[in-house]
């Protein structure tokens, strides 16, 4: 019997609020599994690559069943909560897990190469804070607020009258839930990432440099217009004509390949030591504001700089220390909130450089589409290119998949992404095609809005009305109250969709905990426990 069922047993005999539940239910790790081992996945990885194995990396297959096993928790999760879990909320939890698990394998390859190792004595301690941490949410859902005073024989007599099974049988059915090799597998990420973060550390000096802004002027050699060689030889060039004193805005103005910043001779916006850059268009590169901030003093000039638009070089015109009032004061306090930030940086740049260098072969073309789907929204890489190679992806795994059900959620975002390709009728012919093999509310809107942004009212409202009859999403009711109240009025439908949003709030604040009762000001409660007035 899993912890969810033995919650619901447990709230049906005690009436306990089912929002409780539902927030425990998410507690539930991710460790509970098959606990079969990295061994066993990639041995069966090696017999049946078209089945098992979701990419390679470095040429050594990495299993799916990872992927499958929190697929079909948060599947049950969702059905022990009454949630809706059709094609797009699969394909949202797609776009979120995939990226996830193949960085996951990225870092735990990386710390192996880095010699990071769990002894049998961490993986017990963390087994067993498991395991108790489990055990607390019993305590939790069965003693409220006095749980932490409660013993375990407290727990095992709770146990025994609502659920029939004693605190040691419960025990061992989470003990066999939790695969010790995934465990083994997170400790090992997080020890990495501690070793990494913890090198980070702050001088005095340092520390005061990152409350500096600096401002300089840069040119440009870009070697998108010429060879790289050639550029980095005119950049070299350039650079010496600036050191031999001549006027560097001048120069600016003649040489750099910056349209955005040559006419005002090279000139930047100020680069602060302390702002984490953001990336994105107009903003310097991280080479760049790596070297403005290493210039000490206004005249200093760079040497040529490497980045990924060319060969940069930089002058300082101005270097301004702003400390905080309190600084001297709190001195250790900025420290630390400084090593925290830059910690973080740092092991976000890890991650970048992991991912820049991964040479990952792609098995499973659903993984593919959904890498390359949320590389999209890197800024470091090209948008563009990126959403092109997920939508051919998208569209492989449909056709690999005619007659299955596991290419639902390729449907919606090949569809999503045709759509903001300006292919909106495309989009719209997937979007039927993929409603002949499923139902969903949330992909019934996407076509109507399709068909209403194409100037095609009627079919629009087609699937407006057809969205009412297929759903009980109030979400989805939510949106189409709107559309029946306003965009294609129609009061009965309207009056449907708002009774059904009301009846999901109700729930909402019955599910609610009572506040507690307030002290009356002045005099106390009323007799009976209970404030008085009305």
């Amino acid at each position: 019997m899993s912890i969810i069922k033995i919650r619901e047993q447990a709230v049906k005999k005690l009436m306990v609020p089912i929002v409780g539940v539902l927030l425990v239910a998410f507690l539930v790790s991710v460790f509970v599994g098959f606990g079969s081992s990295r061994m066993h996945e990639r041995e069966q990885a090696e017999k049946q690559p078209e089945l098992y194995v979701a990419f390679k990396l470095d040429g050594k297959p990495v299993s799916t069943e990872e992927y499958f096993r929190q697929l079909e928790q948060t599947r049950e999760r969702l059905r022990e909560q009454r949630q809706p879990y059709g094609a797009t909320q699969m394909a949202e939890l797609k776009a979120q897990l995939i990226p996830s698990l193949v960085m996951r394998e990225l870092v735990l390859r990386e710390a192996e190469r880095s010699d990071i190792k769990v002894s049998r004595r961490e993986l017990n301690e963390e087994f067993e804070k498991l395991v108790n941490a489990q055990l607390d949410q019993y305590r939790e859902l069965f003693f409220g607020k006095d749980a932490a005073k409660k013993t375990d024989r407290d727990l095992d007599r709770e146990l025994k009258q609502r659920v029939q099974k004693s605190l040691r049988d419960v025990r061992r059915e989470i003990e066999s839930g939790i695969d010790r090799d995934a465990l083994r597998a997170e400790l090992m990420v997080r020890k990495f990432q501690q070793s990494v973060q913890s090198k980070v550390q702050l001088s005095d000096s340092a520390l005061r440099d990152l409350y500096r802004t600096v401002t300089v002027r840069h040119i440009l050699i870009s070697s998108s217009k010429r060879p790289e060689a050639s550029a980095r030889k005119r950049a070299e060039e350039v650079l010496a004509k600036a050191k031999a004193g001549e006027d560097f805005a001048k120069l600016a103005r003649e040489f750099s390949d910056d349209p955005a910043t040559a006419a005002a001779g090279g000139l930047l916006p100020p680069i602060q030591g302390s702002q984490t850059p953001a990336g994105g268009f107009g903003a310097p590169s991280k080479e760049v504001r790596e070297a403005a901030l290493r210039l000490k003093k206004p005249g200093d000039i760079s040497e040529v700089i490497q980045t990924p638009q060319g060969f940069e070089i930089l002058k300082m015109e101005s270097s301004k220390l702003d400390l905080p009032p309190d600084f001297d004061k709190k001195k250790e306090d900025y420290r630390k909130e400084q090593q925290k930030r830059l910690a973080d940086e740092t092991w976000g740049q890890v991650l970048e450089r992991l991912r820049k260098d991964a040479k990952i072969e792609f098995v499973n073309p659903e993984f593919e589409a959904y890498w390359w789907l949320a590389q999209s929204y890197n800024p470091e890489m090209d948008a563009r290119k990126a959403l092109e190679k997920a939508a051919a992806a998208f569209d492989r795994h449909i056709k690999a998949n005619p007659d299955s059900s596991v290419a639902d959620t390729s449907y919606v975002q090949l569809a999503r992404i045709l759509h903001m390709q300006g292919k909106t009728k495309e989009a719209a012919a997937l979007l039927e095609k993929g409603l002949e093999r499923f139902e969903d509310g949330y992909v019934r809107l996407d076509l109507a809005r399709m068909y209403d942004s194409l100037g095609q009212k009627q079919k629009a409202l087609e699937h407006y009305r057809m969205a009412s009859e297929v759903t009980a999403d109030w979400m989805v009711h939510m949106q189409l109250q709107q559309v029946f109240e306003s965009r294609f009025p129609d009061k009965a439908l309207a009056e449907k969709s708002k009774q059904i949003v009301q009846r999901e709030m109700e729930r909402q604040r019955a599910m609610q905990p009572a506040p507690a009762a307030e002290e009356k000001q002045g005099g106390g409660e009323a007799p009976g426990g209970k404030k008085g007035g009305r």
